[in-house]
């Protein structure tokens, strides 16, 4: 079998604050084999942008286990990497934030090749960055153009062109559709799933939409209060929802409709705070189905069927 291109164990991001430690990623485990695509999907709050952050190396881990390419990345053996910063590369969710206003479309392409590579600006440069610019749609003519003479759709192909400059192994891509109109998120979408059927790349596709993700991704883990409470298959997922908040986030999709507007049920309930959480299932003030020792009693990720993982007492959807 092959090895995974990411794999993670038992991974664990805390912050300390003024009570005791925010609970932001907590004993997270998953592997993306190289050229598939895993969405993490969650609520505003629920740590699936801390976790893209703590793999990229920009958040510090508690504890746990990351391997790229079967290498451990984790801590002081990051530092032993050198070429590590190429191989991992963001695509972030602002397409205007995240580019420098003071320079150009070619400029901001070539930096990381400048930063990486030391080389000077040369018409071998120049070449690269024009290629980058067709692979993700960009005309020629906007070599020069700054950062706000761009729709957003344009910028946030410079910040994956810019992605794509040193041929990275992972991309992560952090909602990088959220903040554009729905037609553009479309040709965001099938850009990188072209770049990835040609050129083998592998993302960790972070959003809050369940739309988007099942568009996109081969694999989800579903992300509640820094756990993960439901894995599996794209379609396994969609197919036979087992945790009560995948449920939730499904019902509110917006389907379109002829027959007027479907009530849809809403989660009722308090949010337990993150920070020290008790044992019990996070889930359990805002879940119709729970029963006193839900919380009680920490719930363990249970497989409900092949490859299907759910962190609930009740796995069947008879008991739901």
């Amino acid at each position: 079998m092959e090895q995974p291109l990411l794999e993670v164990q038992n991974l664990k991001t805390y912050f300390p604050v003024n009570r005791g430690f925010l609970h932001a990623v907590d004993d997270i485990s998953f592997s993306i084999p190289r050229g598939r695509t895993l969405g993490v999907v969650g609520e505003s709050g629920c740590g699936k942008s801390t976790l893209g952050r703590t793999i990229l190396g920009l958040t510090p881990a508690v504890s746990g286990e990351i391997r790229l390419d079967g290498v451990p990345v984790l801590g002081k053996e990051r530092q032993r990497q050198p070429d590590l910063q190429r191989k991992i590369q963001m695509i972030f969710q602002d397409p205007y934030g995240s580019l420098n206003p003071r320079m150009s479309v070619g400029e901001i392409i070539a930096d990381p090749i400048l930063v990486q590579q030391g080389r000077t600006g040369s018409s071998d440069l120049e070449r690269q960055v024009l290629e980058l610019m067709e692979k993700v749609g960009l005309s020629e003519r906007l070599f020069g153009a700054y950062p706000h003479e761009l729709d957003g759709g344009r910028r946030q192909r410079v910040g994956i062109a810019r992605a794509l400059a040193l041929h990275p192994d992972l991309i992560v891509c952090d909602e990088p559709v959220s903040s554009l109109d729905v037609s553009i998120q479309a040709q965001i979408l099938n850009l990188l799933m072209e770049l990835q059927e040609k050129e083998g790349f592998t993302y960790l596709f972070i959003t809050h939409d369940l739309s988007v993700v099942r568009h996109i991704s081969h694999e989800i883990v579903v992300m509640y209060l820094g756990q993960c409470v439901e894995q599996g298959e794209t379609e396994e997922i969609f197919s036979h929802p087992s945790h009560p908040y995948t449920r939730a986030l499904l019902d509110a999709i917006p389907r379109p409709t002829t027959k007027g507007p479907k009530r849809r049920p809403v989660l009722q309930g308090e949010v337990v705070s993150p920070i020290d959480p008790k044992p019990g299932c996070r889930f359990a003030g805002r879940c119709s189905f729970s029963s006193p020792e839900c919380e009680r009693e920490d719930v363990l990720l249970r497989e409900a069927a092949e490859g299907h993982w759910v962190r609930c007492r009740k796995l069947s959807g008879e008991n739901l």
